[in-house]
């Protein structure tokens, strides 16, 4: 999991400090400094409860072996600390188990970060209740009608408005001053295409109206049918609606300069991301002029599921061109006459907000002056939707519910989202329209967690708290996180723990800044 994030944004990773020597949850032999009679009891009730939960006798479990090593799996995590934070009456993180990973620790944990020494009922000193991860009734920030959205696949960074840092955030990472600031990015060209919206424009009207943009599978990419099972069988599918967008074959291949018979091989998100990457300097007004400065190229994508579903084994020069997730980022620098630097990143979910990262610094470094960035995602074949049902990550009921209890996992949605971004003083020197601002990006990695897949709260509060200090803003001056959101019970917990311990580091504030996910 390699994840990003973008000051105002959100975003994931890893690397939780090293845990506090564990104390034994029972007496074992060990030495336990700093016992007593409450805290004893704390312990066995511990391991009572996990043991019930795993389905084990209590003396058959180990205290400072891992527990996914004894049974452990994500959803059975998230349900043994909902009953934890029940019988103590303590509000720790669904995610904790999963965190601490032996009940060793997470006698630890509670003790040290959240006062517990003992169950209720027990003699000890009433256990001190962490304040709320999140704010249960947090004010709604409304954007004005007349700006767009600025959302990609899976996730766009969204402006934050300057503020006064708090008192411990360090400046701003590379800044430098007089008139060739670097720092901070302007975006001035937007343009992206969505399910149910083929423009910006007509996205602001999808989420003001709360439009629901799924569908079934159209016949044109594959029958749902002949693959459709609620069993989740190998090779099939659960799911039968999502996101999709239209005009995949309405595509001026003489416009590009590409001959009809390579068109016919070329992946629609190659066609979609090359129309999108000029409608995009159209809106920047430099439709034509992008080759007067160097100007970089960053894709995020992933899949190239079409020369599976369309190509086959037919062996030709455009197939093989028109199907490499590489050439969609040269397609665009060809066609342009772009020298700057040219690439596609794949990094699963946060593939546009890494190739965001990675345009920021390169333009902060010289490499180019300008950058165009973009994410697409198109779902040519059934083989996405068959290695997610496989994986049990897609929601049973068919919608993304982020932040919600009922959350039981997301839904796909296609789309082809392009920005503009060029230093913000530039950008005021040159009289461009200035769309937003990014004034700070950080990535990391999730290390090794629980799971392959299973992301870090520690990490995400580092990864953001890191993007706040390289933007030089505080959290106070935030009003909206728009958040990866994945509508899951494991993931949409962490990301808010995380965003929360970050915060924490600079104020004491709550119930100010809003966060949702535009997917739902």
């Amino acid at each position: 999991r390699h994840d990003g994030v973008a000051t105002g944004t959100t975003a994931a990773g890893n690397g939780r400090a090293p845990a506090a020597p564990a104390h034994p949850a029972v007496p074992s032999g060990h030495h336990r400094a700093n016992g007593s009679a409450a805290s004893a009891s704390l312990g066995p009730a511990l391991a009572r409860w996990i043991a019930e939960g795993l389905e084990t006798d209590v003396e058959s479990l180990e205290l400072d072996r891992p527990l996914e090593a004894q049974g452990l799996d994500s959803m059975l995590a998230v349900s043994l600390a909902q009953d934890i934070r029940a019988r103590l009456g303590v509000d720790i993180p669904v995610t904790l188990l999963l965190e601490v990973g032996t009940v060793e620790n997470l006698v630890t944990e509670l003790r040290d970060t959240y006062g517990v020494t003992a169950v209720p009922g027990a003699e000890a000193a009433p256990a001190a209740a962490a304040p709320p991860a999140v704010p249960v009734d947090a004010p709604v920030v409304e954007s004005p009608a007349s700006s767009p959205i600025p959302a990609a696949a899976p996730a766009t960074p969204v402006a934050a408005a300057p503020s006064v840092a708090a008192a411990h955030v360090a400046p701003a990472v590379g800044a430098t001053e007089g008139p060739v600031d670097r720092h901070d990015m302007a975006i001035i060209g937007f343009d992206g295409v969505f399910p149910n919206a083929g423009s910006p424009d007509e996205l602001w009207e999808v989420v003001t109206r709360g439009e629901d943009c799924l569908r079934e599978v159209p016949k044109s990419r594959w029958d749902i049918d002949d693959y459709y099972s609620e069993d989740a069988e190998p090779g099939t599918v659960y799911l039968r609606r999502a996101g999709f967008v239209d005009e995949l074959t309405g595509f001026d291949a003489a416009f590009f300069r590409i001959s009809p018979a390579e068109a016919q091989w070329i992946d629609p998100q190659q066609r979609h991301l090359i129309q999108s990457a000029w409608r995009a300097l159209e809106d920047a007004g430099l439709s034509g002029r992008a080759s007067e400065r160097p100007t970089g190229v960053f894709v995020g994508a992933s899949y190239q599921h079409y020369r599976d579903m369309v190509v086959g084994d037919v062996v030709q020069t455009a197939a093989g061109l028109g199907n490499h997730n590489a050439i969609l980022a040269n397609r665009v620098s060809y066609f342009l006459d772009l020298s700057g630097p040219s690439m596609t990143i794949d990094t699963l979910c946060s593939s546009s907000l890494v190739a965001l990262h990675t345009a920021v610094r390169s333009i902060r470094s010289g490499e180019c002056d300008q950058a165009i960035v973009a994410g697409v995602h198109l779902a040519m074949s059934p083989q996405y939707f068959q290695l997610g049902s496989r994986l049990r990550s897609f929601s049973p009921t068919g919608a993304s519910r982020a932040f919600d209890a009922s959350a039981d996992g997301f839904v796909p949605g296609e789309g082809v989202v392009t920005v503009v971004v060029k230093p913000l003083a530039d950008a005021v020197r040159d009289g461009d329209r200035i769309r937003g601002v990014i004034r700070g990006t950080a990535v990391n990695h999730g290390g090794r967690t629980s799971g392959l897949t299973v992301p870090s709260s520690a990490a995400q509060r580092e990864v953001i708290v890191a993007a706040l200090r390289d933007a030089g803003v505080g959290p106070d001056g935030i009003g909206m996180v728009e958040a990866h959101g994945t509508g899951t019970s494991l993931g949409d917990p962490i990301e808010v723990e995380g965003l929360t311990r970050a915060w924490r580091e600079f104020t004491s504030r709550t119930q100010f800044c809003a966060i949702g996910s535009v997917k739902s």
